[in-house]
């Protein structure tokens, strides 16, 4: 996917779908005064209509003949976080017009704001359809282009460090949230052991896994006891970053690892039963992180 940041008012971009984080009371204000006469006017129109307030999380869609225009509300007091989320509830509107251009009017925001914008954008497009059977060639797999707009953003050199290393974060992400969603049958502590040995090779990263008389050896009776229900051996798993100069500081990172708790069978609903592969998140956020 192609993502730039452009030293330019909305109305010099042109895209298929604009987001418009706005916050609440300025609904009419920032970017959308930087829109075509006629689209804004459609704009405070549906404004009136709808009553629509900027609140966190709120969002107002505007069709045009030109593109769509949606506006995310991000509260009173702009945030990160609502920056983030803003962005990326605006990228669900790109799905039904199958957007191929999607622009985010930054407005006012400062170079600050633009890594959450960004990772909204690239986080709200994330999928995990690995299992999916009906792929087809002409499936919307998102936008292929994505633009921030903005006056008051970094530019050249600056901007596209911000743009690397809002990816990195999110490729972490991705690759942390594909573990989490993976079946239990697939992702066994094995499983595990041989990721955390994929990420280190040939890096400056050493990998550890404990398994068997190791576990015995070293008293790690919580992970042996509670593998003994299964045919799958337990593992403990330790991935050590050294950087090349000299460390500032040491940092212990700890996930939990359990990639299926049977435990509470009688105790949990039903229901609740289902998400219980979801009981390895620690251990995939440290894998995610290294």
């Amino acid at each position: 996917m192609q993502i730039s940041v452009v030293d330019k008012k909305l109305e010099g971009v042109r895209g298929d779908l604009y987001i418009l984080p706005v916050a609440e009371g300025d609904e009419r204000k920032g970017a959308v005064r930087e829109l075509p006469a006629t689209l804004r006017a459609a704009i405070e129109a549906r404004i009136d209509r709808t009553k629509f307030k900027a609140e966190a999380g709120k969002t107002m869609v505007v069709q045009a003949d030109r593109c769509d225009v949606v506006l995310c509300g991000t509260g009173k007091d702009k945030t990160g976080e609502s920056l983030r989320v803003a962005a990326a509830k605006g990228l669900s509107a790109a799905a039904p017009i199958r957007a191929k251009h999607v622009v985010v009017g930054a407005g006012n925001a400062t170079e600050s704001d633009l890594t959450p914008i960004l990772e909204g954008l690239l986080l709200g497009n994330y999928r995990f359809d690995r299992y999916k059977t009906a792929k087809k060639d002409g499936d919307y797999n998102g936008p292929g282009r994505m633009t921030v707009a903005g006056t008051k953003l970094p530019k050249g050199p600056a901007a596209a460090k911000r743009v690397d290393r809002a990816r990195a974060i999110c490729e972490a992400v991705t690759y942390t949230r594909d573990l989490i969603n993976e079946m239990s049958t697939v992702k066994t502590p094995t499983f595990l052991a041989r990721e955390a040995r994929k990420i280190a090779r040939g890096k400056t990263i050493r990998c550890e896994v404990w398994q068997g008389e190791k576990l015995r050896k070293e008293r790690m009776n919580g992970i042996l006891a509670v593998s003994a229900g299964s045919k799958e051996p337990g593992a403990f798993i330790r991935l050590t970053y050294r950087p090349r100069g000299k460390a500032r500081a040491k940092i212990a990172v700890v996930g939990k690892g359990i990639t299926f708790d049977s435990g509470g069978l009688s105790l949990k609903p039903a229901k609740s039963m289902e998400w219980m592969k979801q009981d390895m998140s620690g251990a995939a956020a440290v894998l995610g992180v290294m």
